[in-house]
């Protein structure tokens, strides 16, 4: 199903933007992308080494992973503070309000149903000290960034290999998170996703789907939690990346239990391959919203 470069019959002729197919496939260390395709995708979640390590590297993206060598000035905290400094900037909008990329999530109210003193507070401060009120926000909540290849280059390469790789278009979301908070309850994604571990380390529990191909535009409430003998647990570190076919269920926690570890920052990759069932749900959806015809008249003559 994925397109993939090795199997165009292209050899290792340049890409679009210089780089070569051989370098594409060397996203992948362990397992290669050509065994992973083979062996995992679609059939089970694996751990993926990626090149390079994210926490060695400057946040610019002028290297990682694309690139061997360490960037000059990469700190080992590099990558929680470049990421409290998204959160400050999506938080940062007209009238100082939060925008719609902001994701903040309270380990006691995870659907977000209270008014949260902690995110106003830190939506309060002063501009040039919101990062650090963001970084403080997300030892106790997770705190989330969307589309943040849009600013962040080194995610944006991130984005652009998987996109190559597997020809299809690629999501990005940013979370952070501190060992003293709680992320998304179980749940599934109605796509493949790779969790890349920028900094510090995440224990996942992923276990087998409940719905056959989820459906990307209808969703409905899901009250599901998989038995605990039915999940299995992986643990990513700085420069790793989990495998989670779409459909399987998982959350996840950074590691550690004592104060004053370290946080885990981590992007998602969603890989969104398109898919027949999803096509004609959107051109029905399309169809509906722009013909009042359709909502207009009944199915059946006397109306049921």
């Amino acid at each position: 199903r994925y397109m993939l470069p090795c199997n165009r019959g292209r050899g290792d002729a340049p890409s679009p933007d210089g780089r070569s197919d051989a370098a594409l496939r060397q996203l992948f260390h362990r397992p290669t992308l050509d065994e992973f395709v083979s062996r995992y995708r679609g059939a089970r979640p694996c751990i993926i080494a990626l090149a390079g390590e994210p926490e060695s590297r400057a946040p610019s993206g002028t290297g990682w992973p694309h690139e061997a060598g360490p960037c000059e000035g990469g700190t080992e905290a590099a990558w929680v503070q470049r990421a409290a400094q998204l959160a400050a900037a999506a938080a940062s909008g007209d009238d100082g309000k939060m925008q719609k990329r902001l994701v903040v999530v309270n380990p006691l109210d995870v659907e977000r149903r209270k008014h949260d003193p902690a995110l106003e507070r830190a939506l309060a401060t002063d501009e040039a000290e919101r990062s650090a009120a963001f970084e403080q926000l997300s030892q106790r909540q997770l705190v989330a960034v969307r589309d943040v290849h849009t600013d962040e280059h080194t995610v944006a390469r991130l984005r652009d290999a998987f996109a190559q790789a597997f020809d299809c278009p690629v999501t990005t979301n940013l979370y952070m998170n501190g060992v003293g908070s709680a992320g998304f309850v179980e749940h599934h994604d109605a796509h493949d996703v790779f969790a890349v571990q920028m900094h510090g380390t995440k224990r996942w529990s992923v276990g087998p789907p409940t719905v056959t191909n989820p459906s990307h535009r209808y969703r409905w409430r899901d009250e599901h939690h998989s038995p605990p003998d039915a999940m299995m647990e992986y643990v990513t570190r700085a420069g790793e990346a989990l495998y989670i076919p779409l459909g399987w269920r998982h959350f996840a926690a950074p590691t550690g239990g004592e104060e004053g570890a370290e946080p885990s920052v981590h992007v998602t990759m969603g890989v969104q391959l398109p898919r027949w069932g999803d096509l004609l749900e959107a051109m029905m959806h399309q169809v509906s919203t722009h013909s009042s015809r359709m909502h207009a008249r009944p199915l059946f003559a006397n109306g049921w």
